[in-house]
């Protein structure tokens, strides 16, 4: 099964309707291996941008379970203080090994900081609780961070939408047409419509796309 990095890159270019940040991922054994090289890698390719350093392990996704949020994610990380970037990837390292045995394939996924942020959330594209067909969006477009939803501790982080699977022509709303467009992209691309998905859109309307997981299985209606 393919990492939480790894899915993100597939996508990474040739889409109609969505904008991955630029990345870069690698693996503990990479990291183990030729750590001086992979920091002047994340210099060289963020060249002093605040960078994301977020979790890609193992262990994250799976058909039957989902472990979001369980390990430790950094944001506005200036690309150019090697000794902070390294801190915060030894320090992801070694969340992993807190939680579950060490596993050389686990690995970190550096992104690109998205700026100019209108609204960021995070879309189901089934009902959590019952598998229902309905897109759920939960979304902030007041605070122009990217992280109010997946915390939960911004209060406001708890505007929700659900649009039902089939209606969506309904909607008229141009920045939800935009995002049922890219999550319909991103299910045909995956082929599954058991879709956990992080996103932004910008202040030109663009939707960014954070990264994608699959849902754990859900006992349908």
């Amino acid at each position: 099964m393919r990492s939480k990095a790894e899915v993100l890159y597939s996508l990474k270019d040739k889409n109609k309707h969505f904008l991955i940040p630029k990345m870069i991922y690698f693996s503990r054994r990479e990291w183990d291996k030729k750590r001086s090289l992979l920091i002047r890698k994340i210099s060289h390719t963020f060249k002093g941008a605040k960078v994301a350093i977020r979790s890609s392990s193992t262990k994250e996704d799976t058909k039957n379970f989902s472990n979001a949020g369980r390990y430790l994610s950094f944001l506005n990380i200036s690309s150019k203080n090697k000794k902070l970037v390294t801190k915060k990837i030894e320090n992801i390292f070694f969340d992993y090994t807190s939680k579950h045995k060490k596993n050389y394939r686990d690995q970190i996924l550096i992104q690109e900081m998205v700026k100019n942020v209108k609204m960021s959330g995070v879309i189901f594209s089934q009902d959590l609780e019952n598998g229902a067909p309905y897109y759920c969006i939960n979304y902030d477009d007041i605070t122009g961070k990217t992280n109010t939803v997946t915390s939960g501790l911004n209060r406001y982080s708890n505007k929700s939408l659900y649009i039902l699977r089939g209606k969506e022509k309904a909607l008229r709303s141009e920045r939800f047409i935009k995002i049922i467009r890219a999550t319909k992209e991103l299910e045909k691309k995956l082929n599954s419509d058991r879709l956990d998905i992080e996103f932004s859109l910008d202040k030109k309307g663009s939707f960014v796309l954070f990264q994608v997981r699959g849902l754990k299985k859900i006992k349908r209606l």
